[in-house]
């Protein structure tokens, strides 16, 4: 990931979000005035954000790009976009053939079919299951409440083990 997307998903955490708007970026913040130091900090670095997010199309399409994205992802049957859950570039792709296909190899893909069993996910339980699958390989399967039960699951045997280093 580049060091503008690795500022812009630092500023998202924080509730602002970067966005291109033709030549400019507009910039909105949920917690009110931005700092001046942020300001100073996005003046410094703007063409080379305004670079990566015309390349990336800025992670996220903008509400006007949304046609264009539905489009290209018809088109090429793939989608890269920058996940500020997750912090990083993923893959949406058609199907498994599709996945073969995406010029960044070393991205996480995620097929069609495997978004329903995403979509009811908290964050952690998300990244979870995320890291999983980028150490792992595989293809995720809705099996009903299969993932939110292993990550409490992981989430307690982890937390049993954490108890019982911190008694001996």
């Amino acid at each position: 990931m580049s060091v503008t997307n690795t500022l812009l998903a630092e500023l998202k955490r924080s509730g602002i979000v970067v966005a291109l708007h033709g030549e400019n970026l507009k910039v909105e913040s949920e917690n009110g005035p931005i700092s001046e130091e942020v300001r100073e900090l996005l003046k410094g670095e703007k063409q080379e954000i305004i670079r990566d997010l015309r390349e990336t199309k800025g992670g996220i399409y903008a509400e006007a790009d949304l046609e264009e994205a539905v489009s290209d992802y018809k088109r090429e049957g793939y989608l890269k976009i920058y996940s500020t859950v997750l912090a990083e570039e993923i893959y949406l792709v058609r199907g498994s053939e599709t996945a073969k296909q995406v010029p960044e190899k070393n991205l996480p893909v995620y097929r069609e079919n495997e978004i329903p069993a995403l979509k009811d996910l908290n964050p952690d339980d998300l990244k979870f299951l995320h890291n999983g699958k980028v150490i792992f390989g595989g293809v995720v399967q809705d099996e009903g409440n299969l993932f939110p039960s292993m990550a409490k699951y992981y989430k307690n045997l982890n937390r049993g083990l954490v108890e019982s280093c911190q008694k001996n």
